[in-house]
Parts: C-alpha cells; structure tokens; sequence
C-alpha cells in the first residue's frame, strides 16, 4: 500500500474549516493557540541556522523552527540541520518564561523518501532529534522523565517544521503500558530510535486542571505495527490504546479514576485530531469518531503521511483528568 502524500484537509465533526498552516508547514491544533492566550511574539533571528519564531504568554510559550528545502539535503545534512533547530527551539525557551518542553509537532516532508539503504527521511530526522535530546537532557538515561510527548506527521511542503510548546513548570511525562518506550525500539525501525513518551500531563489555570496531552496514537502493540491494511481494526486498537492511556494519566496524577469502560474514558477527551492516509477512509473515520466521542465539537481530520507507511490513522487530543 502506499500511503496518500501530505496534509491536504481539515475538519471539524460538526462543520468544516480550513487547516492553518502558518508559512511552508502546518500548524498545531487550536488548543494550543487557546492555551497561550493574548500572545507577545518575538521573533528569534538565525542567520546561518534554522528560522526560529516564538509566541509566548505568561506561562506558556509555542517555539517554532522551520528548516528549508529539506528535501534537497542528504541524510547526514538532515541529522545536522535537525540538531540545530533543536538547538534553537532549546535557547528559545530558555529565554522566556516556559523553558520547560512539554509537547512536540513534527511535520516532515516526504517522510518515507528513502535516502540511503540504511536511512529514509524520518529515520535520518530521529538520529538527529537523538542526538539533540541527549545534549538537551543530559543524555538518553534522562529520557524517561524528561522527554515530551510528540507527533511526527509527514506533508507536501519541501521544508520541515518544528513546533515545541513550553510550559513554566514541568509536566509529567506518561508512557502506556501496553507499547514499548518509542526510545527502546528495535534497530529494526532505524539505528536510532524515535525520542518521544506517549502522553505529557500539565496543570493548567484556574483550579489546578490537569491535561493530558496525548501524543499522536496508533495501532501499535509493543512495538509492532498491528491489523495491517484493515482501517477498522487499527482504529480500534488506536482507541484501545487512547483508553489505556488515560488510565495511566489519571493514576499518575492522583485523580479521581474516570470509568473504566472506554465510554468513561474517552469522555475525558477536550480535543482530538485525527491524521489519516487513504482519502477514502474520510467519511468513514468521521462517523466511527462520531460515535466513539460523541460530545466533542472539536475534532480536526487531516490527510496525511504517517510515519509509518502500513498505518492507516493516527489520533492525538487533549484530556482532562
């Protein structure tokens, strides 16, 4: 099966609206922009590395780092340019009032162009995201409490970006019980692994709310892709993961445990984004989402690359615990 290219659409369950895709690559989902508030923007210039912009509020900062033409560099020039946006997301943050990262978007193009025998495009993007989340952190023994949660998305545009939000105070970085550390994968998906937890949970104003913000989530058992080509299949699984995920959120915050039937799980979810690959798997995706959550008027579908080639669909929100 090959995968649909790029990110092409966006919609809300109820309605339709247009993606917001700020420059060459796509944006984070609305949430975020509501988390922030009245913003104070401030452009950080970069004359050799890559372009990095923030937005920043009081608690909360969104940095931004696009590196153009990504898709005429070779693998090696891609872990190096990856390093350095890091770089700059880091100094960044650091220079205003939410150094701490929380969550991380990556919009990657052409994510499956195969660059060596040993690299395609993401793989070449994870050694270099490796290597600059162990000089971030203070190497890869500090990634179980220390690294955020993430979506790595592919698209159309020649330039990849980098969105990272801060916060002012740390999160709690959550994996799920049933997928192994993205971190601790096999060499089979690339000699250096994907760095990201499946969910970070942060308290937000007023009353000390506790979100959690799940990373994007698929039909991954362990490690392994699972219900190859069988769209229905993987959304279940995708879900199942989503519920024993909150789970794990709600235990590790100490909070009243919701249900524990999926309904009163996935009733904790705010918003929800949907990425999915085959354009004709839309309308039915809407309707199963629908009916799964069916209180949310927030949830974005959006045609896209995900970074592995046999899924289907990727799911990402927030949740409140």
């Amino acid at each position: 099966m090959s995968p649909a290219r790029g990110v092409h659409s966006a919609a809300r369950v109820q309605g339709v609206t247009k993606p917001t895709v700020p420059g060459n690559g796509l944006s984070p989902p609305r949430w975020v922009q509501e988390l922030l508030g009245p913003p104070i923007r401030r452009k950080v210039a970069s004359s050799s590395g890559p372009a990095i912009t923030i937005v920043r509020s009081s608690r909360w900062a969104l940095a931004t780092a696009v590196i153009s033409e990504v898709t005429r560099l070779d693998a090696l020039n891609l872990q190096r340019r990856t390093v350095e946006a890091h770089e700059g997301l880091r100094r960044a943050l650091n220079e205003s009032d939410a150094p701490h990262p929380l969550r991380v978007w990556n919009f990657i193009p052409d994510i499956h162009s195969r660059l060596t025998e040993e690299f395609d495009r993401y793989m070449a993007f994870n050694a270099g995201r490796f290597a600059a989340f162990c000089d971030w952190f203070g190497g890869s023994e500090a990634f179980d409490q220390e690294v955020p949660t993430a979506t790595g998305i592919g698209h159309d545009s020649p330039d990849l970006v980098i969105h990272v939000l801060g916060g002012a105070e740390p999160g709690l970085h959550l994996h799920n019980p049933r997928q192994r550390r993205p971190y601790r994968y096999s060499r089979r998906f690339g000699p250096f692994p994907p760095c990201f937890a499946r969910a970070t949970v942060v308290s937000v104003d007023p009353g000390d709310v506790r979100l959690v913000l799940v990373g994007g989530t698929a039909s991954v058992l362990d490690e392994s892709s699972v219900h190859l080509n069988n769209m229905n299949a993987q959304l279940d699984e995708t879900f199942h993961n989503l519920c024993r995920l909150l789970d794990t959120a709600s235990r590790a915050a100490r909070a009243p445990s919701p249900p524990k039937d999926a309904g009163g799980l996935l009733a904790c979810f705010r918003t929800m984004r949907v990425y999915y690959v085959r354009p004709e798997d839309e309308a039915r995706l809407r309707a199963a989402v629908a009916r799964r959550v069916p209180h949310l008027t927030d949830v974005e579908f959006l045609r896209a690359d995900i970074c592995r080639s046999e899924l289907l669909v990727e799911i990402e929100g927030t949740a409140v615990v």
